[in-house]
């Protein structure tokens, strides 16, 4: 009766290990086929985005390239205000002392000399006026004699006011023209630190054009990290094919492998479930042994058996 116990539970290991290796042939093929499916949709979604980083970093590097000319433009322009702005501040400082100076003391100096003028205007204009009105007109012996200097000389406004509105119209100029010294010496210090200011920031876009000029070969570098990561990504996108393969040809040898194993089990628990190998069946013992060595020699065999077809498969896998 113990034997028979013994035997059902054998036949039970037995039946649940060649279902465990039925179901783990398929189910480990449905996992790797799973497996194979997920993995390639994320090296193709990681091989998109290195194709859009090296997009990006293609369009970033264009731009710094961009920006690295109009950078230069605008430091060549800084250079040359800077310079137009140093050249500007020496002549204004010439014209201060002109418009200041010189120009106000020729003003006084001409209206010093305006009464004298005004007075020597007056005479002209009396002179002139007399000798426009002096003419000859005359009978003799029946003939008319006419004779004048031909001068006209009837102004709107006569010589000497003239003059004196001139002298006029020069009142308080000298005073307002030196009063224009001290903003145009603070003109000439402005534009001569708007000079030092434009070369300083020329330098400083210098600098900066020179670190942005750095930048570019390592973009490059870059790019071409990316495109090579992405090259290695799809040779392995192109390899998970075969690889996935393999690995379902060797769950199946495997799990087929622990199918036939099965065998074993599956024959001791018959034997015992139906008795044969109940050692009470023999005469003698000599009928015993001899049975012992039969089944023995078959497990042998069934074993050399196993061991071939799994060679086989393995090495047709």
């Amino acid at each position: 009766m113990f034997r028979r116990v013994i035997g059902v539970i054998m036949l039970i290991i037995g039946v649940a290990g060649l279902l465990i290796g039925i179901g783990g042939v398929y189910a480990s093929s449905q996992f790797i086929d799973t497996m194979g499916e997920r993995v390639d949709k994320a090296l193709v979604l990681t091989s998109d985005s290195l194709n859009n980083l090296v997009s990006t970093l293609d369009v970033a590097r264009s731009t710094l390239v961009e920006t690295n000319k109009t950078m230069e433009t605008v430091q060549q322009s800084l250079t040359g205000v800077g310079k137009t702005l140093g050249d500007t501040a020496p002549m204004l400082e010439q014209s201060s002392a002109i418009v200041t100076q010189e120009i106000p003391n020729s003003i006084e100096a001409m209206q010093e000399a305006l009464p004298a003028i005004e007075q020597a205007a007056g005479t002209i204009d009396k002179t002139l006026g007399t000798l426009s009105s002096f003419k000859i007109e005359k009978e003799i012996l029946g003939i008319p004699i006419g004779f004048d200097l031909g001068i006209e000389y009837d102004p709107s406004t006569p010589f000497d006011q003239a003059v004196a509105d001139v002298g006029e119209s020069l009142e308080g100029m000298p005073e307002t023209l030196r009063g224009l010294e001290t903003h145009l010496e603070t003109a000439s210090e402005n534009l001569d630190l708007m000079s030092q200011d434009m070369d300083q920031l020329s330098a400083n876009l210098g600098d900066i054009n020179t670190e942005l000029a750095k930048l570019d070969p390592i973009m490059v570098e870059y790019i071409r990290i990316v495109n090579e990561a992405n090259s290695d990504l799809q040779d392995i996108q192109a390899e998970l094919g075969s690889l996935f393969q393999t690995l379902k040809t060797v769950a199946l040898v495997l799990f087929g492998w622990f199918a036939l194993m099965q065998i074993v089990p599956l024959y001791l628990g018959y034997e015992l479930v139906t008795g044969q190998r109940d050692p009470e069946r023999y005469a003698t013992d000599e009928e015993l042994d001899e049975e012992l060595v039969k089944m023995e020699q078959a497990e042998g065999e069934t074993a050399v058996t196993e061991t071939s077809e799994t060679g086989e498969d393995e090495t047709a896998s």
